[in-house]
């Protein structure tokens, strides 16, 4: 039988739930409802934009509106809002920004793939200099002010990925940046050792760092900011962006009856569904399942996003797949060095009541004869059981591969000497005989 399935959210996940529904019933009506211009690009690129290292933003989009229509099927509605949902009479409250009307949509599946927004700093004022860096209008406003008004300086709130990816990109175009964070040292996601060395590749490339307690005041001139007071100490900056991170995009969910959880993200079950009957959820508007924890967290990663967006997109349309939960994986890499981390931090896993210890190694990626660029592993485990909780990879190569071994690892409960046992390949010019993930483990059996 066929259905109408209306998708709200054209970034990440929305085309994958979009593209699986029809994919899955090619009978069913598949609607897509994204309220901006454009649908399916890539935000993690969006620094390599701003960098030049990505010359043309054309270059971002998997699928245009066009093409996901002609292509997937999919009937694609750009600069359409929802302004609010009848959930007892499976309709949207739509409104058509070009035209500033408002009308009604029916459905008989609805998913909702809302997405985040960045967090408020309330002490930053909305002014002309002032950015948030959460979408594709977000990084054509800063270029376009960076290049229009040939800024010099930039100062950046936040060092999470983010942060650190733009404060690398503006460094790259010439900007003298400083990094701003909460805490005492950049990068909260890792172990100190790792935080340590990403504060080295700061300084080392001009780039400065300082933690602060709050933004005192701050002057403004012709809808700029020229002077800020931070923790009693006066900043000038051409530019402000503030990176300090983003929390799910819900509010629109409010009085409708959807249950939301602790981080007003979405509560879904293993098949995307919410409390009420026909409405899924999908990415960084829902809260999903630690398997370490086996609490609800709020991920925003946009392969979670793509993930949980084909798993809503084919259970709408009739299908019975699970998303099972989440080992917390990511990375990044920054002047030359790659960044990854899986599973659970030490603090973490302390404050979780784990008695827990960490291993530490540096090691060669290649035989010595062939090169001697290292790579940095620290393990945590359970002290106990000797079950791998987490781990802190870097280096200038061979880290998000090895990260993902040790998150299959985590997955499946691994010990650190089942770890120690994994057959892996060999061959001079890729590995060492002794992988650094044998290394590492073994100093903890």
């Amino acid at each position: 039988m066929s259905k109408k399935i209306v998708v709200v959210g054209g970034l990440a996940a929305g085309p994958a739930a979009a593209s699986k529904a029809k994919r899955t019933n090619p009978d069913a009506e598949v609607i897509l409802i994204e309220k901006s211009n454009h649908i399916s690009y890539g935000i993690c690129e969006l620094p390599y934009f701003l960098s030049n290292d990505i010359k043309d933003y054309s270059e971002l989009f998997a699928f245009t509106p066009e093409t996901l229509q002609s292509k997937k099927g999919v009937i694609v509605k750009t600069l359409n809002e929802v302004r609010d949902i009848d959930v007892k009479n499976r309709e949207l409250i739509v409104l058509d920004r070009l035209n500033n009307k408002l009308s009604r949509l029916g459905y008989d599946k609805l998913i909702l793939a809302l997405g985040s927004l960045p967090k408020k700093i309330e002490e930053l004022p909305l002014v002309a200099n002032v950015f948030t860096f959460k979408s594709l209008e977000d990084a054509l406003n800063l270029k376009k002010y960076i290049e229009l008004n040939k800024s010099e300086t930039a100062i950046i709130f936040g060092s999470g990925f983010i942060g650190l990816e733009i404060a690398e990109a503006l460094a790259k175009i010439g900007l003298r940046v400083t990094v701003f964070e909460k805490e005492e040292l950049p990068m909260p996601y890792f172990e100190n050792k790792a935080r340590k060395k990403i504060l080295e590749l700061l300084f080392s490339n001009n780039i400065y760092f300082s933690s602060y307690s709050n933004i005192s005041s701050f002057n403004i001139e012709n809808n700029i900011v020229k002077n800020l007071e931070i923790d009693g100490i006066n900043y000038k900056s051409d530019v402000i962006i503030n990176s300090i991170g983003v929390v799910p995009n819900t509010l629109l969910l409010k009085g409708t009856g959807i249950n939301l959880g602790k981080t007003n993200g979405v509560i879904v079950n293993q098949k995307m569904l919410t409390n009420i009957d026909g409405i899924y959820s999908c990415g960084d508007c829902s809260e999903l399942k630690n398997l370490i924890t086996q609490k609800n967290e709020f991920f925003s990663f946009a392969n979670l996003a793509k993930k949980t967006g084909w798993i809503a997109g084919e259970n709408a349309a009739g299908g019975m797949m699970k998303f099972k939960g989440v080992i917390p994986s990511y990375g990044f890499k920054i002047f030359g060095f790659e960044f990854a981390h899986v599973g659970l931090t030490f603090n973490k896993a302390i404050s979780l009541g784990y008695n827990c210890e960490r291993v530490f190694t540096e090691a060669l990626i290649y035989p010595k004869m062939i090169s001697s660029q290292k790579i940095y592993i620290e393990m945590i485990f359970d002290s106990n059981s000797k079950i791998l909780l987490g781990a802190d990879l870097y280096g200038e190569n061979g880290c998000a591969l090895r990260a993902n071994i040790l998150s299959v690892a985590i997955y499946n409960k691994m010990t650190l000497s089942d770890i120690s046992q994994i057959d892996m390949v060999y061959h001079p010019l890729l590995t060492p005989q002794n992988d650094p993930i044998h290394f590492c483990s073994n100093l903890g059996i």
